[in-house]
């Protein structure tokens, strides 16, 4: 008796109830509701069946999933994997309708993360199904990087599905899904793909769609893009030897440049104390030496250096530079002062330079001094080699590295002739200086005079070799002081001319 009637079912089910009411007279009554009451059993529900996961823009989210098939339901839960801690499930919504198997995630940033999600049921008690094993579905995040003559893309997988059957990839102008350019195909297991059609300096975007076996299994990443710039990957080359070749051109040489496109080119740039860089000639990534003809050896040095080049003008640092030797030559009294450039740059400078002359008796060149990397200059004070002209070469060697060596430009300075006159000699028979001779080098002609006090000629030769006995038509002449008058042409083409006196004792 009372206002509240209770009672508990056992099992789940739809239930009939009757209600049978008395009076005080004993009269009756009976009212009956069919299957009005809905008994249910607080199961956990099953899983939620997801389609996808797809991106829409940048800062929003798609997730598909089936409806729910059990007889309880009150809610979906949507989920997303927290960024910070893997592994952790943050509730960002739930649904109340039975068919509202689309939501949108507007809090996410795209183009920097790919999410993942999960979806539960719960009962009309609250109770969830289990988040654990329930359906885990992530996004694609795709990413353009410009390489030499194509842009590069590369994603992490689509997960969720059984497998993925394909990506396809797309340029796009932005998230519209029917303006887009079709690349290509690739299968499931591969996440790269090389565009090869892009033009110079252009802005591309992208877009890579994933594909899975089953219907409504496909999901859209979001997008990047990359500027071509075909730039060439290749690390700064090392000059290996900018040498003068034949003393009138420059040969250079230098290192193979490692992993260039074949559509790349080399730069050979060159300056001067007169010209600044400007190239010189360009070559196909396989050479590797050059002969320079348009230069002047024996006015100035030169520098070059080396570049990549792509076919859209795009250059690599250039290498270190390699700048020949110039030799100047002075002479001083009678030696001769060398002054060189110093050669650059090698890696680890110049051990040596090489000092040479040419010897022309047995036509080689010859070293005259080695000295070290560090001098520049050398005073020739005691070669002697009878011939016109004395030429100079120096040779730098590399310090370690390629033992590499570079010629300067070869200088020649004339001799100036070198005459010795004796004070006096004894023509007395004893066999010692009983002629007056003359000494000279350097000498091309010669002629000899030699003079009384008088001005009387005496004695007249143009052989230097040729003395003087002290005789004059056959008589010996006095003691005394003579004079002597010589004059010729030296190896330089200069006139030279002698004068002076002698003794003579008997």
């Amino acid at each position: 008796t009372g206002d509240t009637l209770l009672h508990q079912y056992t099992v789940s089910g739809e239930f009939t109830v009757s209600l049978i009411v008395t009076d005080s007279l004993g009269c009756q009554d009976t009212v009956v509701k069919e299957n009005i009451i809905n008994a249910l059993y607080d199961e956990p529900p099953g899983p939620v069946e997801m389609h996808y996961v797809s991106v829409v823009n940048d800062h929003q989210v798609k997730i598909a999933f089936a409806p729910f098939g059990g007889n309880d339901f009150a809610r979906y839960n949507i989920y997303r994997e927290s960024l910070d801690v893997p592994g952790t499930w943050i509730l960002i919504d739930s649904t109340f309708s039975l068919v509202d198997t689309i939501h949108i995630d507007y809090e996410v940033d795209t183009r920097a993360h790919s999410y993942c999600y999960k979806v539960t049921a719960a009962n009309s008690c609250g109770t969830e199904s289990n988040l654990k094993t329930a359906d885990q579905h992530c996004t694609v995040e795709v990413t353009a990087t410009p390489l030499t003559d194509r842009i590069k893309l590369t994603w992490n997988p689509y997960m969720g599905w059984d497998a993925v059957e394909l990506y396809e990839v797309y340029r796009v102008k932005n998230y519209n899904t029917i303006d887009v350019d079709f690349l290509g195909i690739v299968p499931g297991n591969i996440r790269e793909f090389a565009d090869e059609t892009t033009e110079c300096f252009e802005d591309y975007t992208y877009r890579v769609k994933a594909v899975g076996y089953q219907p409504l299994e496909e999901s859209w990443s979001d997008t990047t893009a990359a500027t071509n710039r075909r730039g060439v990957t290749a690390e700064p080359n090392d000059m290996v030897v900018a040498t003068v070749e034949d003393n009138q051109d420059i040969r250079v040489e230098w290192d193979e440049f490692d992993e260039l496109e074949n559509t790349t080119l080399i730069l050979l740039e060159r300056r001067s104390d007169i010209e600044p860089w400007q190239i010189v000639s360009t070559f196909p990534p396989e050479e590797r030496k050059f002969r320079d003809q348009n230069v002047n050896v024996h006015k100035r040095p030169y520098s070059y250096r080396v570049s990549a080049q792509d076919s859209c003008g795009y250059q690599n640092p250039v290498s270190r530079i390699a700048k020949t030797v110039y030799l100047t030559v002075e002479q001083k009294g009678n030696a001769n002062e060398l002054n060189w450039t110093p050669y650059e740059d090698w890696e680890f400078g110049v051990a040596n330079y090489l000092i040479e002359i040419h010897n022309d008796t047995i036509d080689k060149w010859v070293q005259v001094k080695m000295v070290s990397g560090q001098q520049t200059t050398y005073l020739d004070d005691h070669t002697d080699l009878d011939q016109p002209k004395y030429c100079y070469r120096i040779t730098a060697i590399e310090q370690g590295g390629n033992l590499a060596r570079s010629l300067s430009n070869e200088v020649c300075v004339p001799i100036k002739p070198n005459v010795f006159f004796a004070d006096a000699f004894t023509p007395n028979g004893d066999g010692v200086n009983d002629k007056y001779l003359v000494k000279g080098m350097y000498v091309q002609t010669f002629n000899l005079k030699i003079y009384s006090r008088w001005g009387l000629l005496l004695f007249e030769t143009d052989d230097i070799d040729k003395g003087w006995d002290g005789t004059f038509q056959g008589r010996n002449m006095p003691e005394g002081v003579y004079v002597y008058v010589a004059k010729g042409l030296g190896y330089n083409g200069v006139p030279y001319l002698y004068t002076g006196t002698i003794t003579m004792f008997r």
